[in-house]
Formats: structure tokens, sequence, C-alpha cells
């Protein structure tokens, strides 16, 4: 980290899961901590599944570490045990509607963080080329 710092002046941003670990030493490390927002995974053990912890449980694990916090990942595209192109487009909507998309945006606005970026913006566009286009349509009105 230090060689790291010495190369600029700019924050360092390290990212840890929002939801497996504590956060304590890439918060000590970091200038700005990053962490990452999946609500729907599917696991070898459990399959398919929704993590249980409320948008403050990111809030107070933010203050207990004492770091600026953002969500460098919220989940904005399915998670499949397969990769996506080996994935029907019906299981792949399935597993992540454009009602999951605007449900997870206000799961990430109810955390308090100030800063939100969205994983799997790509999957928009494949979609949309895939005549689905209602997740970019639903970007375009989000961001007006």
């Amino acid at each position: 980290m230090a060689f790291v710092k010495n190369l600029t002046k700019k924050p360092v941003i390290i990212t840890d899961s929002g939801e497996l670990r504590p956060w304590v030493t890439p918060a000590r490390l970091s200038d700005i901590l990053g962490i990452t927002l999946y609500r729907n995974v599917e696991t070898p053990i459990f399959g398919a599944f929704t993590y249980p912890f409320p948008p403050w449980f990111y809030r107070l694990k933010s203050n207990l570490v004492n770091k600026k916090t953002i969500i460098v990942e919220l989940q904005a595209e399915p998670w499949s045990k397969q990769p996506l192109t080996q994935t029907p487009l019906d299981e792949q909507i399935k597993k992540f509607s454009p009602e999951q998309l605007a449900k997870n945006i206000e799961f990430a606005r109810q955390t308090g963080f100030e800063e939100v970026y969205l994983w799997g913006v790509e999957w928009w566009y494949f979609m949309a080329k895939a005549d689905h286009p209602e997740y970019l349509e639903f970007a375009r009105e989000l961001f007006k």
C-alpha cells in the first residue's frame, strides 16, 4: 500500500465483500473502503440464496470501521452457477428481473452511502440486443 500511495496523490480504494467479511483490514489500509453488494447469488451449498441483511447492516459495518465507504459493485445482473453465455435468456430474466434491479437500487439508497456503482451494465446492453430492452429503459428513466 505504501508503494501505491507513493505513486499518486489520489485516494486509494480497497474493495471487500459486503456480506462475507468484517472490513477491518481493508478499511485500515485504504483511504476509501469499497464494498460489493450482491443481494441474490447462487452457492454450491445453498443454491439460489438471498442475503438476509437489511440496509442498516452495511451502514453499521461502515460505522464500526470508521471509514468512508462506497458501493463499488451493486448487483445489476443475474448471478448464475454457469456463465451467463450458457444460461438461457428466460432463466436470466427469472434470476434477475427489471423489478429486482429496481429493488437493488432502492436497497443501495437505503444504506445511505453517497456513491454507488452498478455491476452489470454490459449485460443490460446484451439483453437489449436480445430483444429485452427493459433494463436499459429502466436505466434511462433512473438517470434522467
